[in-house]
């Protein structure tokens, strides 16, 4: 990656492409410009040392780090959802985040895209020496900003296509091959069953009883909370709470003894059939 100084003249307007110049303009930081100070202890091979170091070693450096987060953080940490459809929801509002900001950057890259070329044609009008050079200091500030904004783009992207391979899985996983309203709906009764029961199990764990918000989640759902105290209890006192597998297993045990008493909470509150089964099914036929 080269850290001369790009010329900008009348000629460059009309024989280069504006997209053209700006792939090709990267100057980060060019240490030549600095060739006029005189440092106690970096001299000419320091420069050129540090100079090669930021264009190469560096630029690929923050491109392996430019992420918000890692795949491995969105995997097992933001997409841990006690069902698929959640982590499915989760993973669409994820990368809707991520396409809006997208959106919104690509606005301002074809806004600074215009006033590139606005300048360029200031400088292609402008005779006076020094004005010209200020122009074409702005100008390359101006590439450089464009170009700084690539790798956080591109960081968006790859994120955006983890989450696309997550979401291929869950539904390959699940032997489906599109979620649809009713199918989010359906699986609704099963997470805040579970979750209540884990979070339960947590509140355990961490001080031996479950919380009073806990509590009312569970009562909520229809599910007295001394049943799942005692079961946690229980659970605690084998050697299967050693292991993750064997905690899944006990949650799904735990799951189907409970579902009942959240139908009939249902059925007493009168919906005994899911009150949105009408509606969604009516949008999915259009």
């Amino acid at each position: 990656m080269s850290n001369e100084i790009v010329e900008f003249d009348a000629e460059l307007v009309n024989d280069v492409d504006i997209k053209d110049l700006i792939l090709r303009t990267n100057n980060e930081l060019n240490l030549t410009t600095l060739g006029s100070m005189e440092f106690a202890v970096i001299g000419q091979e320091e420069m050129n040392e540090i100079s090669e170091f930021i264009s190469e070693t560096h630029a690929k450096m923050l491109n392996n780090f430019s992420k918000s987060q890692s795949n491995f953080m969105d995997t097992m940490l933001v997409f841990s959802a006690s069902t698929d459809i959640r982590n499915l929801r989760q993973i669409s509002a994820e990368i809707e985040k991520k396409k809006m900001a997208l959106i919104e950057t690509q606005f301002k890259l074809r806004k600074k895209e215009v006033e590139l070329r606005q300048k360029m044609q200031e400088l292609e009008g402008t005779e006076d020496p020094l004005e010209r050079e200020m122009i074409s200091i702005e100008i390359e500030e101006m590439v450089h900003g464009r170009n700084q904004s690539r790798s956080y783009i591109e960081a968006a992207l790859k994120t955006i296509l983890c989450m696309k391979q997550q979401y291929e899985q869950i539904l390959e996983s699940k032997g489906i091959k599109e979620v649809t309203e009713k199918t989010f709906e359906d699986e609704e009764k099963e997470y805040h069953i579970k979750k209540a029961c884990h979070q339960a199990f947590e509140d355990i764990v961490a001080s031996g009883r479950v919380s009073v918000g806990n509590n009312k989640y569970l009562l909520q759902l229809g599910i007295m909370p001394n049943v799942i105290h005692n079961y946690w209890i229980k659970f605690l006192n084998t050697p299967q709470s050693q292991e993750k597998k064997l905690f899944m297993e006990a949650l799904d045990y735990l799951y189907d003894m409970v579902k009942p008493s959240v139908e009939k909470e249902l059925e007493r509150r009168g919906m005994k059939e899911l009150f949105y089964d009408n509606s969604v099914l009516k949008i999915e036929k259009k």
